[in-house]
């Protein structure tokens, strides 16, 4: 077992451009869309992402930081107007639902096209700073 693992380390795989095998499918069609999106989400996706920028971490108090910057969502998907929103948060000191659950909620169901938020929380993985967008990090003040 050690061998094979050894082995693994050190002998990665390496993807190579080329020609894809007779009778394989690609798994994409060039979009982002999930299991359950379609087109037609697209624009109502553009829009949850734009609106994550908007929402302020209220607790970095004179840092203007949105959930975005500081890189609080870890994913989001839309499905038959049902936004799905999975945060975490930077330590396990922070409250959770009601600081950062709810003010998502309020300007996503504000949307056109959103009719349902859910917000869940993951500790899996940790936030850190690597976390931050350029835009996160100058505002914090840090090096980009």
């Amino acid at each position: 077992m050690l061998a094979k693992m050894r082995h693994r380390l050190e002998t990665p795989l390496v993807a190579n451009p080329g020609e894809m095998p007779a009778g394989a499918q690609p798994t994409s069609r060039g979009t982002l869309a999930r299991m359950g999106e379609t087109p037609a989400t697209a624009p109502t996706k553009r829009a949850i992402w734009d609106a994550l920028g908007e929402i302020k971490d209220d607790q970095l108090y004179r840092a203007n930081c949105n959930m975005r910057g500081v890189g609080y969502v870890y994913d989001f998907q839309v499905r038959g107007g049902h936004a799905h929103v999975l945060l975490t948060m930077p330590h396990h000191g922070r409250p959770m639902y009601g600081q950062f659950g709810q003010p998502i909620r309020e300007r996503l169901l504000k949307i056109p096209g959103v009719n349902a938020c859910t917000i869940r929380f993951t500790w899996e993985p940790s936030w850190t700073v690597a976390r931050l967008n350029a835009a996160g990090r100058q505002t914090l003040g840090l090096p980009l």
